[in-house]
């Protein structure tokens, strides 16, 4: 079921559009399923943009006035350029890719997702040197959208499981 939009634990179908998770398992009309999977396409372009490192590609996708937050950081980028400069800090310490993705819809729409960041520690995060350790580590991503375009990315994840990987015993100061 990667990157799929799930209902009721079950791959997003024409037939079961009726029972997204939202928990009142109402219908909805054609023309919200549609836009739901205009949204979905969208996803997957961004995904296959971000795991190549596409900067270009994966700003495309994003609305002129989006919010980064790295709920775990404590860090807001604003616009396009905070995003790249988001997506550059991560790619220059990471050679990272986004695996295992599982997509939520609700309502609004809002996709909320449950992947992994896996790859290599090739250069500097939070001060620690490259340390060449391979990672693994979960997190949650709340995804918002505005005119046709992804609007906003929260992300939530331990830091602690990333620096344990990275072989550090404190949290540095952030």
């Amino acid at each position: 079921m990667d990157g799929k939009p799930v209902m009721d634990g079950k791959p997003a179908t024409d037939e079961n559009r009726g029972r997204m998770k939202t928990g009142d398992k109402r219908n909805i009309s054609k023309g919200v399923w549609s836009h739901l999977m205009d949204l979905q396409a969208l996803v997957s372009t961004h995904l296959t943009a971000e795991n190549a490192h596409h900067l270009e590609d994966t700003i495309a996708t994003l609305h002129e006035e989006c919010v980064f937050e790295d709920r775990t950081l404590g860090q807001i980028f604003h616009g396009r350029k905070g995003a790249a400069e988001y997506y550059t800090t991560w790619w220059n310490s990471f050679d990272l890719v986004v695996k295992g993705e599982k997509r939520h819809w609700t309502s609004e729409p809002v996709m909320i997702a449950e992947t992994h960041y896996q790859g290599t520690h090739v250069g500097e995060f939070l001060g620690i040197p490259a340390t060449g350790r391979p990672i693994d580590f979960p997190l949650t991503v709340i995804v918002t959208f505005r005119d046709g375009l992804m609007a906003g990315e929260r992300f939530y994840y331990a830091l602690a499981t990333l620096l344990r990987q990275l072989g550090v015993d404190e949290i540095p100061e952030i």
